[in-house]
């Protein structure tokens, strides 16, 4: 299928997806502006003197504003491949499962860096020259 034959099939972004990316971009930029951006950083919510259960909610919100700001955009050729592909099926069901296994898959590898850094354990070998 051309280019040009996805865009005929109505492969469109959901104004949904690009308003989340908006949000997004505020959030992460109001945090910048208030100075207050670095406490969500992975290495101050674990070494800060939150709980930890708090800090690791805590940390997956602020990475899935920066995968919804940052990741999603970077993926909207693949939504408009999708929406094209999907256009015969309850379009919100079939675009809600799509993003949301896309942000599934993310939050588990945020969740697994945050707490391999947490526990100082790499999931690569050291190597050393």
């Amino acid at each position: 299928m051309s280019a040009a034959e996805v865009r005929i099939a109505g492969g469109r972004v959901p104004p949904a997806v690009l308003g989340t990316i908006a949000v997004a971009w505020a959030m992460a930029i109001g945090a910048e502006i208030s100075g207050r951006g670095s406490a969500l950083h992975h290495d101050a919510l674990i070494e800060g003197r939150l709980p930890y259960a708090l800090a690791l909610v805590l940390f997956l919100v602020a990475w899935q504003a920066m995968v919804a700001a940052m990741m999603v955009p970077s993926s909207l050729p693949l939504v408009r491949l999708f929406a094209a592909a999907a256009a015969g099926q309850p379009r919100r069901a079939a675009m809600a499962a799509f993003l949301g296994g896309y942000a599934a898959v993310w939050t588990a590898f945020g969740w697994l860096a945050f707490i391999t850094n947490a526990h100082n354990v790499s999931p690569a070998p050291t190597i050393t020259y």
